[in-house]
């Protein structure tokens, strides 16, 4: 796959380039390649550029992962043509980050999605051209800070085991907020961001909802009291991919349509639709 991606790279004649994407996995042995193809993207101003190394093995290559210092590094600054990055399956600290970040002044989307264990607090502080921003953590993210003016979308998907201690978002004309709920969530740290969004999407994994199936879950999504919130015009609870759920013995399945009905009445609503496989969207 390097061949090849090397092969592509030298037919390459044009002055300039709208997207670049990496979408296989890759480690610092490979190191030498990654840098040369960033460095040809970033020459050819790239206006998005996607590295997604992830592999289903990362647990077992944690010590073997490609570090983002290396990007960091090889940017130009100011790299002006860069308008979406996607970050996936590498190391990364909150120094890196903010390099990057910093050398990225009109950039208008942020994905970033690691495993990294050196990363405990990230601060996100962007220009005015920033509108969306993704952080999907799984790790030992405990502080995070967001700063960005005219961010109106955020999806955030943290450690399910490693609740935080700090959350501070700093966005006015944040609108729409996609959220992973976990037993740990704390919605409290959210109160000021409920206040101005009016989408939620609140984003329930399967194997957290088999463990509280009882209805348990249910009284804590109750706690959350967004239906207070009067700026809020739509949620949608991504739940489960299947139509009948089942308790974790094998007993009692589950309605979908029955579950979705519970949780309106907990929020006090109606469910406009209802997909079996998708989405329960609920305004």
């Amino acid at each position: 796959m390097i061949q090849v991606v090397n092969r592509v790279v030298k037919l390459h004649k044009a002055p300039t380039l709208d997207e670049f994407t990496l979408g296989f996995p890759l480690i610092s042995d490979n190191s030498e390649h990654i840098n040369a193809w960033i460095e040809f993207a970033t020459m050819k101003q790239v206006k998005k550029l996607s590295l997604q190394f992830y592999s289903p093995y990362w647990w077992f290559l944690w010590g073997q992962l490609y570090h983002a210092s290396f990007i960091a590094d090889i940017f130009p600054n100011p790299m002006y043509s860069l308008r979406d990055l996607h970050i996936q399956g590498m190391h990364v600290t909150e120094n890196v980050i903010e390099r990057i970040l910093s050398k990225s002044p009109f950039l208008e989307l942020f994905s970033l999605h690691t495993y990294s264990r050196e990363l405990h607090k990230l601060r996100i502080v962007c220009g005015s051209n920033l509108k969306y921003l993704q952080i999907f953590e799984w790790e030992k993210l405990q502080h995070l800070e967001v700063s960005a003016q005219n961010l109106h979308t955020m999806e955030l998907a943290l450690a399910t085991f490693v609740p935080l201690q700090s959350l501070n978002i700093s966005a006015p004309n944040i609108s729409h907020l996609i959220l992973a709920v976990s037993p740990c969530i704390n919605f409290d740290f959210y109160l000021n961001v409920f206040h101005k969004i009016n989408r939620l999407a609140l984003l329930i994994e399967s194997q957290v909802f088999v463990e509280e199936i009882s209805g348990q879950y249910l009284q804590f999504l109750n706690l959350a009291s967004v239906y207070k919130f009067a700026s809020l015009e739509k949620i949608i609870f991504e739940l489960m991919p299947s139509s009948v759920l089942k308790k974790e013995n094998g007993a009692e399945p589950w309605d979908y349509e029955e579950l979705c009905l519970r949780c309106a009445q907990l929020f006090k609503t109606q469910i406009l639709h209802i997909h079996p496989t998708v989405y329960a969207t609920i305004t």
